[in-house]
């Protein structure tokens, strides 16, 4: 009696359900790397872009401003300055901060703003 060999092919619909998974899993991936971050504080969630980068709230912001403790840098291009902005801050657009780091004071607490 002749021996059949097994099929050792892997079936279609296998191959898709598998497939499907692992596109799934890597969309998961992505959205959880992509997530918000959320701000407990402030009970909601906070879209920022650099979240591992330190807030300071306005409070505290103000208080070391008004006790010449630190300084602000409007990081928006010139017209947006033009239009509005804190007193006394600097305007380093962002595209320019690096070449003019010798313009920033050192003795003070930085903080810049975007808004």
């Amino acid at each position: 009696m002749p021996v059949k060999k097994k099929n050792n092919q892997v079936s279609v619909p296998f191959l898709l359900i598998f497939g499907g998974l692992v596109l799934l899993s890597i969309g998961l991936i992505f959205l959880a790397l992509n997530a918000p971050t959320t701000n407990a504080s402030q009970g909601g969630t906070l879209d920022i872009p650099f979240p591992q980068i330190a807030r300071v709230s306005l409070a505290d912001a103000k208080s070391a401003y008004d006790k010449n403790m630190a300084i602000f840098i409007d990081v928006r291009d010139s017209g947006s300055y033009a239009a509005s902005h804190i007193a006394n801050a600097l305007n380093i657009p962002l595209t320019e901060l690096e070449g003019r780091l010798a313009e920033i004071p050192r003795d003070r607490w930085i903080i810049t703003y975007c808004t």
